[in-house]
């Protein structure tokens, strides 16, 4: 079941969120339409039903029993979701609103003294946010900008005003603008780095073509930026120019356990994501079944640091991550445990929460060779990341084969229409249109045991060519 889009926003805050969410809706300063108290207690109803889900056709009945719920049409109880939403949206906007004034006090205090003329207290302010600067443990982008800003402001004060300091200030304006600049085009180009040289995405922006990165890329280590984020995205393009060298690797790892504590964490989250990408690419290479519990060791040691996380929750990404090297390893007892520590309603960053964690289930019921469970724990949908959908039909075509289901061929035939047409990245395609040319393949001489026939199968299957699922192909080889 997809989630409405309100339950979907309200499943993300907090207890202290949801608390003043009631307050804010009951306020009517801001609920003063006709329907006030009636979105007060539609709120009400779907905080109470926000784990489990609800749908239209119930609030419907809730709400409006007298009048029939109709699908995909305009019912009566579209129009009051359409104004909570937009007063769940205008919450938002306040609270983001605040804590940005809170978090730049110090800075609209001292724009406001500077701009009266009262140097005294213009002068105390920025001393004081100067001294409390220096105590930040996590420097990111927002406090090299905000640090630009207030040095700007205060040389700007002293220009102006001509005050008795005998620093302008400016050398600290020109450091501070460094810092910002230097940590977001390193951030900025890396990502676009990332993109058109590991993932081959062809839209993605071509950096050689942008002289400042160029320039800031060829001579980083001479201009001794001292920045940590832009040290680490730095360490990370020079892994993209050369993902295959190990010591390279390790390097960014170890600088990277180096400045866990002074960049924030989300930083720290990217660029841990950073590392576990580039040793994927190493395990995707070569193959090799020895790197799988490295690898789970590695992810493991994340989950424990909090690497994976946001808040309590999962990405979809990181939980497929985590139950693929899971199952590879073959600890299903920690598979198990990811996905109940984590239910659908910690699951974020797709729509389709409840059907991606059945797919996470079916992979693991599989993987047990479970096979008419996996089957029927699969509910199609049309996820965000094309691949998870491509894993249903994988998954029903291992199912179907392992079971020799009748609709094994109609399967495969659908998931080839479907990869023909899908956008993908050429390596990706020709793995899965590879997976099914073996599958096939299979079918016409496994059952039959064509020793010949198989030989060459097996030559494929071990080919350096683009192939998911290899080795469960070689496990029904060798069956």
């Amino acid at each position: 079941m997809s989630q409405l889009k309100i339950i979907d926003t309200l499943l993300t805050f907090s207890k202290k969120q949801t608390d003043r969410l009631r307050q804010f809706v009951k306020s009517p300063y801001f609920n003063n339409g006709y329907n006030a108290g009636q979105l007060v207690e539609l709120l009400e109803f779907l905080l109470k039903h926000k784990k489990k889900g609800v749908d239209k056709g119930v609030l419907q009945a809730q709400f409006y029993p007298d009048k029939p719920f109709v699908e995909k049409s305009k019912n009566a109880i579209d129009n009051p979701l359409a104004d909570l939403n937009a007063l769940v949206e205008e919450f938002i906007v306040h609270q983001e609103v605040d804590e940005e004034v809170i978090r730049r006090s110090s800075f609209l205090k001292a724009q406001y003294f500077g701009r009266i003329h009262r140097d005294d207290r213009f002068l105390s302010l920025i001393s004081r946010y100067r001294k409390q600067w220096k105590k930040r443990q996590r420097l990111g982008f927002e406090d090299w900008l905000e640090r630009f800003q207030m040095e700007l402001l205060a040389a700007e004060y002293h220009d102006i005003f001509k005050t008795q300091d005998k620093e302008s200030g400016l050398q600290s304006v020109h450091h501070y603008l460094d810092q910002f600049f230097f940590a977001q085009k390193m951030m900025v180009g890396f990502m676009a780095y990332f993109q058109q040289k590991i993932l081959g995405k062809t839209d993605a922006v071509e950096m050689e073509q942008d002289p400042v990165w160029m320039f800031l890329y060829q001579n980083y280590p001479q201009l001794e930026v001292a920045n940590p984020v832009a040290d680490l995205y730095y360490h990370a393009s020079l892994l993209v120019d050369d993902p295959d060298n190990a010591n390279l690797l390790d390097e960014f790892q170890a600088l990277l356990e180096r400045h866990q504590s002074d960049v924030p964490e989300e930083e720290i989250r990217n660029l841990y994501a950073v590392l576990r990408a580039m040793r994927g690419q190493q395990f995707r290479r070569s193959g090799g079944k020895d790197l799988i519990p490295f690898f789970l060791s590695m992810y493991k040691e994340h989950m424990e640091g909090g690497f994976f996380a946001v808040k309590g929750k999962l990405k979809s990404s990181s939980m497929k991550l985590l139950v693929n090297m899971g199952i590879m390893a073959k600890d299903y007892d920690w598979v198990r445990g990811v996905l109940a520590d984590y239910p659908p309603s910690r699951v974020i960053n797709t729509r389709y929460p409840e059907e991606f964690h059945r797919l996470c289930q079916a992979e693991l019921l599989f993987a047990e060779k479970k096979y008419e469970e996996a089957e029927a724990k699969i509910v199609y949908r049309l996820f965000e990341d094309f691949n998870y959908s491509l894993s249903c039909d994988i998954l029903l075509v291992k199912a179907y084969y392992e079971t020799q289901n009748d609709l094994l061929e109609s399967r495969i035939r659908a998931m080839e229409l479907k990869v023909r047409r899908a956008k993908l990245g050429s390596f990706d395609k020709q793995a899965y249109l590879n997976f099914i040319s073996i599958v096939r393949k299979l079918m016409k001489y496994h059952w039959i045991k064509h020793e010949q026939k198989l030989a060459k199968v097996e030559e494929e299957i071990n080919a350096d060519n683009p192939l998911i699922q290899r080795a469960w192909l070689k496990g029904v080889l060798q069956s």
